[in-house]
C-alpha cells in the first residue's frame, strides 16, 4: 500500500501542488481552531463606528452611498473590507464577528496558498516541500492573533493579497502592456484596502529602476516612462491619505525612534535587533547581489524573492514611522512574517545554485534552521496574547449583554480598558442600543433570533451551519495537511532513490 501511494504521488502530474495545498490546509486548520476556542461574537472597538454606525446602519436603512464606501477610515480607504462586511452580513443574516473571523481565515489561507504557487516557481521537489512546510509553520503559529481573532481585520489580508498580485504582474510585465495595466489596477485595489497599499508601486519603481540601470530591462523611453507613471501614481495615492492629528503620538518622534522601530520590524522575530536584522535578512541580500552580478533576466524565479522583499521594506518604513510606539504588535505580524519566509526562499535559491563545496552553503543552510528556532521560541508569547484577548472577549460579552438587557448605562461605566468592547461607554451605548444595529447583533448578546435581511433565511441558516461544521472540522483539515506533507516526503524520497 505504501509503495502504491509513493508511485501515485511521484508519477502524478500535480505533485508540485500537494505541499502547497497541504500548507494552506494546515494554516487554515490552525486558524479555525484558534477561532473556535478563543473567538467571540462581540464586535470589538473600531467595529462599532466603522461597521455598525457607518456601514450597516445606513445599508439597512437604505441610505448608504458610494461616497461612504470609499470614505476614509482613519488613514485608510477600506473599500474592499466594507464590501466584504456587507456580503458577510447578508450571507450570515446577522452581524457575527466569529463568522467574519472564519471568512477572513479562509481568505488569508487562500492568499498564502496562491502565493506559494508563485514562490515555488523554479524550485525542485525537495526545496518546494521545504518552503511550503516552513510557511505552514510560520503562519500556523498565531503571531497575527489580533487579525485572526478580529472580525474587522480583513483589510490586512486584502492589502497583502492585492499587493502580492500586483508584484506578480509587474515582475515580468513589459511597459504599458496588458499585464502592466493589470498590475497597476491591482496596486490601486491595494490602496483601497489600506493606505500602505500606495507603497506597492514604490517597490515596483525601485525594482524596475534597478533592472534598467543594470540593463536587465531595456533602457528605452518606454520603460523609463512607465517608471515615471508608476511613481506619479504612487505619489497621488499617498497625497490622498488622510492625516489624523490624534494619531501623531503613535508616530516616531525623532530619527532615533524611527531607526529603532525600523530595526525592530526588520529583525522580527529575533530579539536582538541589529544581530537579528543582519542575520535573518542575509540570504536575500546575498541573492540580490548574486543576481545583479549575473544580470539575471526579469523572468528568473530569483527575482520573486527580491521584489517581495522590496515591498516588505516599504512596509517596514511605513510601520516604523506611523506606528513607532508598537511596530511589532500582533496586527502587523502577518505582514512581517513574510520576511522570514522570503529569506527562506532566498536561501533555497542559493542552495540550489551553489556548489556544495562552497563554505557559504553551510551558512545558507543554517539560516532557515535559525529562523525556525527563533519562530518557535517566539510562539508562546503569541499564544499568551490570544488567550488574553479571549479573556477580554468574555468580559466584554457579559457586560454588553447585561447593558442590552437592562439598558442601564452604569453597567458599562467605570470599567477597565478591556472590560467593554469600545473605549467610550456613552458612544457604545448609543450605537449598540440603536434599533437598527441592535436587531443584527448576535443572539449571544441580545437573546433574539436573527432578523430577515435581503437573502432568504434558509440561505443564511445553511451558511451559519456550514461555518460551524468548518470550525468543528479544523482537526480534519490539519490531518489532511500533515498527510499531504507526508505523501510529499515519501515521493521525494522515492525520486531521490532512483
Amino acid at each position: 500500500m505504501r509503495q502504491r501511494v509513493i508511485d501515485v504521488a511521484a508519477r502524478g502530474p500535480y505533485l508540485q501542488f500537494v505541499p502547497i495545498l497541504a500548507a494552506a490546509l494546515v494554516i487554515l486548520g490552525a486558524k479555525l481552531l484558534l477561532i473556535k476556542y478563543l473567538g467571540a461574537q462581540v464586535p470589538y472597538w473600531d467595529q462599532w463606528d466603522a461597521e455598525a454606525a457607518s456601514l450597516y446602519k445606513p445599508y439597512l436603512e437604505g441610505t448608504l452611498t458610494w461616497d461612504q464606501l470609499f470614505a476614509s477610515h482613519n488613514e485608510h480607504r477600506i473599500f474592499f473590507t466594507r464590501l466584504w462586511g456587507l456580503a458577510l452580513l447578508e450571507l450570515n443574516g446577522v452581524w457575527s464577528p466569529k463568522s467574519q473571523m472564519v471568512a477572513n481565515a479562509i481568505l488569508h489561507a487562500t492568499i498564502l496558498g496562491l502565493l506559494l504557487l508563485w514562490f515555488t516557481r523554479g524550485l525542485g521537489a525537495v526545496h518546494r516541500l521545504t518552503l511550503c512546510a516552513f510557511m505552514a509553520l510560520v503562519y500556523a503559529i498565531p503571531f497575527g492573533w489580533a487579525n485572526t481573532l478580529g472580525g474587522f481585520q480583513s483589510q490586512f489580508y486584502f492589502v497583502f493579497g492585492f499587493s502580492m498580485a500586483s508584484l506578480w504582474a509587474f515582475s515580468t510585465a513589459k511597459a504599458f502592456s496588458l499585464r502592466w495595466l493589470m498590475g497597476l489596477a491591482l496596486a490601486v485595489a491595494a490602496y483601497f484596502s489600506m493606505a500602505s497599499g500606495a507603497l506597492t508601486l514604490i517597490a515596483v519603481v525601485i525594482l524596475i529602476s534597478i533592472q534598467i540601470v543594470f540593463r536587465i530591462r531595456p533602457r528605452n523611453a518606454r520603460e523609463i516612462a512607465s517608471v515615471c507613471v508608476l511613481a506619479v501614481a504612487s505619489i497621488v495615492m499617498l497625497a490622498f491619505v488622510t492625516q489624523i492629528p490624534g494619531h501623531d503620538p503613535l508616530k516616531a518622534d525623532g530619527f532615533s525612534a524611527f531607526v529603532y522601530a525600523f530595526m525592530q520590524t526588520a529583525s522580527w522575530p529575533a530579539s536582538k535587533v541589529i544581530f537579528g536584522a543582519v542575520l535573518l535578512n542575509a540570504p536575500i541580500a546575498i541573492l540580490f547581489i548574486k543576481i545583479l552580478i549575473e544580470r539575471r533576466p526579469v523572468d528568473d524565479p530569483a527575482w520573486t524573492a527580491v521584489v517581495v522583499m522590496l515591498w516588505l521594506g516599504t512596509q517596514w518604513l511605513s510601520i516604523s514611522y506611523g506606528r513607532a510606539d508598537a511596530p511589532t504588535s500582533s496586527r502587523y505580524l502577518d505582514t512581517l512574517s513574510i520576511g522570514i519566509v522570503i529569506n527562506c526562499l532566498a536561501a533555497l535559491h542559493l542552495l540550489r545554485e551553489t556548489s556544495p563545496r562552497w563554505i557559504g552553503v553551510w551558512f545558507v543552510i543554517g539560516l532557515p534552521v535559525f529562523a525556525t528556532i527563533v519562530t518557535v521560541v517566539a510562539a508562546p508569547r503569541a499564544f499568551r496574547g490570544a488567550v488574553a484577548r479571549h479573556a477580554g472577549y468574555e468580559q466584554q460579552t457579559a457586560n454588553l449583554a447585561a447593558f442590552l438587557k437592562s439598558e442601564d448605562i452604569s453597567v458599562l461605566e467605570h470599567k477597565g480598558r478591556i472590560d467593554i468592547p469600545y473605549p467610550d461607554p456613552q458612544r457604545l451605548a448609543l450605537v449598540a442600543n440603536d434599533p437598527t444595529v441592535r436587531k443584527i447583533l448576535h443572539r449571544t448578546l441580545t437573546g433574539d433570533k436573527p432578523p430577515r435581511l435581503s437573502l432568504p433565511k434558509w440561505i443564511s441558516g445553511r451558511v451559519r451551519r456550514w461555518q460551524k461544521k468548518l470550525m468543528d472540522g479544523a482537526p480534519i483539515l490539519l490531518f489532511l495537511g500533515f498527510a499531504g506533507f507526508a505523501c510529499s516526503v515519501l515521493a521525494c524520497r522515492d525520486q531521490g532513490s532512483r
